[in-house]
């Protein structure tokens, strides 16, 4: 996910998405790597699968705001 951090404050928003998804492929029980995932395909413009991210962050937790926000 460090990758992916980076990667996202360097604007290099493919490779973040990129990383981000290997980090779920990883640790799919960490909703902060699906927000993340959401976050950069959201800027990526592929609005499907950043709301399915989203759906999994609340689905792991419910209560974590920055997935419904």
């Amino acid at each position: 996910m460090n990758h992916g951090n980076r990667s996202f404050q360097k604007g290099l928003l493919q490779d973040a998405a990129a990383s981000f998804e290997r980090a779920v492929e990883i640790m799919p029980g960490r909703y902060e790597g699906w927000v993340n995932l959401g976050s950069a395909l959201l800027q990526c413009k592929q609005y499907e699968y950043a709301a399915q991210s989203f759906q999994t962050a609340i689905s792991i937790k419910p209560d974590a705001m920055v997935a419904h926000m």
